[in-house]
């Protein structure tokens, strides 16, 4: 690019930006003068205003922090099919810990089960025909804890309510590239639409459903779980930032185990196959840009009962995510009693 349009680009920028500030012209309508830096104001307003406001991120996270139901060590990476010219993808992890408060015969069997759950949530756009773009990610790491009771209602089944309490931190950033950008939408969106931290509580309850039976050459095992969490702000970096969602999720998962000869240490080996769908209701699906998957995993699983722990199998594997607009993969350790 010549040195002389270089020094246009940038008098313009300056030229528009003034006007904005001085007359109070929407950014938008301003830009209409030269496509297609118009259509760059447009499309990132339409976009985070109608899908990521942060209602429908926190939303997001409510809706992704406890809806499996198990004591489990995840990292799953979701890949979004966003409109336009965006490509977003997702990313959550979760470290957990259950402690049972029961022994084996019980009829009660109390727990509570700590989450650290983790979301990053992030979308580049990039704008045909020009040199702009922007990168926008929102993060959200937080403490919950989930507070049941297993009820054993006959021998293969058994139900398991519990409460959801907690808190998180929910942060936007963004980062732009090219004169209109840095000169236009930083400093018109920082603050508001981004580059804000928001604090938020989760009040929430889960319902979870086991079927357990023993066939001939294999065990099958179905979950079904419902969660629904509400969140609420109770503090943020700009008065402007405040928020309060709810989001409810299905999820149902079959598994099968199968015996192998492999005995490692004196742990027998199974192998685990297992197909699932999720269901994601509410705002939740908005923000995240699909609301329901299904998943296809395989695991190794090691039976450690022999060690007298409270935990009688472990688990290692991985999944494969399909859904309409979402493809991505997990990676879980899991533990069972």
């Amino acid at each position: 690019m010549s040195l002389a349009v270089l020094r246009s680009k940038r008098i313009l920028t300056w030229i528009l930006f003034a006007s904005w500030v001085g007359v109070g012209t929407p950014v938008n309508a301003a830009f209409q003068l030269s496509n297609p830096f118009g259509n760059i104001i447009d499309d990132v307003a339409d976009f985070v205003n109608s899908k990521l406001g942060p209602s429908d991120v926190g939303a997001s996270y409510a809706a992704l922090i406890n809806f499996a139901g198990n004591p489990d060590i995840s990292t799953a990476t979701y890949y979004i099919e966003a409109p336009r010219d965006s490509e977003g993808t997702l990313t959550v992890g979760r470290f957990s810990f259950r402690h049972p408060f029961w022994e084996e015969g019980d009829q009660w069997k109390p727990f509570v089960q700590a989450f650290v759950p983790y979301q990053t949530l992030q979308y580049d756009l990039d704008f045909e025909e020009t040199e702009e773009d922007a990168d926008a990610r929102w993060d959200a790491v937080g403490l919950i804890l989930t507070f049941g009771n297993e009820f054993d209602v006959s021998e293969r089944w058994k139900i398991t309510p519990a409460i959801n309490t907690g808190a998180f931190r929910l942060e936007s950033n963004a980062g732009y590239r090219g004169a209109i950008s840095e000169g236009i939408l930083d400093p018109a969106f920082s603050g508001t639409v981004f580059d804000w931290t928001a604090y938020s509580w989760v009040l929430g309850a889960s319902l979870w459903l086991d079927y357990k039976r023993e066939f001939n050459k294999f065990d099958a095992g179905v979950h079904l779980g419902a969660t629904y969490n509400h969140v609420s702000s109770f503090h943020s970096t700009s008065d402007e930032i405040s928020f309060s969602s709810e989001a409810l999720t299905l999820d149902a998962t079959l598994d099968t185990v199968h015996e192998t000869p492999i005995n490692l240490n004196g742990f027998p080996i199974s192998m685990v196959f297992s197909v699932g769908g999720t269901a994601i209701l509410g705002p939740a699906g908005n923000a995240l840009g699909f609301s329901s998957f299904s998943d296809y995993g395989v695991a190794v699983q090691a039976d450690i009962s022999r060690l007298g722990w409270s935990a009688q199998t472990v688990q290692l594997g991985g999944k494969i995510i399909y859904g309409p607009g979402v493809t991505g993969w997990s990676i879980i350790f899991n533990y069972d009693f």
